[in-house]
């Protein structure tokens, strides 16, 4: 978390006599900080995927048993002051014919494929998320997951940024301390990727007492 200081000259006028110091600088410090979050949620992705040579007939009705199953799973695991399952979105089913292309490039069809996934955001229990797949498993089921995730309005958050600033503030001192100078007011603070380059159209004022 890059945090931007900046030194301003300034002049100390004694009765005729004006004292002039360094010119105008500035300091650029990066703050560092770690620590572990527990996640906040999980994300499951269930795709029912079914293909069949004989009909496009029998791989909706294959789907749709698999999508009932798959249903009835997630249906249970949001029941409860404490859902295994706290977000589910489904997409429409979607058939379509399965080719394949033979060594003279013609184009021949192979069978039917019926498809739906499901995303679902599932709370950050181990032995929940293991009833829950098994109650998913099948067949034409394939899951993906789970991805564990910490959500970005967690408090543990702010403790890093905190610790980073504080980091910054440490290093920004111990620079200043060198060219016997203090640390002003703080010109801006970027997270990585948020900010590429300072914005001098409307700095935020600072300054710093040069001897």
């Amino acid at each position: 978390m890059p945090v931007h200081r900046r030194l301003t000259s300034w002049l100390e006028q004694i009765g005729r006599r004006t004292i002039r110091y360094p010119p105008m600088g500035e300091l650029l410090v990066h703050g560092h900080a770690e620590g572990r979050m527990p996640p906040t949620h999980a994300v499951l992705d269930v795709v029912v995927r079914v293909r069949d040579v004989a009909s496009q007939d029998a791989a909706m009705q294959r789907a749709a048993e698999a999508c009932q199953t798959v249903d009835r799973a997630v249906d249970e695991a949001q029941r409860g002051a404490q859902p295994r399952v706290r977000a589910a979105e489904t997409s429409s089913i979607r058939a379509g014919e399965d080719v394949e292309y033979g060594h003279d490039g013609r184009r021949r069809r192979v069978g039917w494929v019926v498809e739906r996934a499901t995303h679902l955001e599932c709370a950050p229990d181990a032995d929940g998320l293991t009833a829950l797949v098994q109650g998913l498993g099948g067949d034409d089921v394939t899951l993906s997951g789970p991805r564990w995730h910490v959500a970005s309005d967690a408090p543990q958050w702010d403790e890093l940024r905190t610790a980073a600033v504080e980091d910054a503030l440490r290093r920004a001192s111990a620079y200043a301390r060198g060219v016997d100078g203090k640390v002003g007011a703080v010109r801006w603070i970027a997270e990585p990727g948020l900010r590429s380059q300072v914005d001098r159209a409307h700095p935020v004022p600072a300054t710093v007492a040069m001897r």
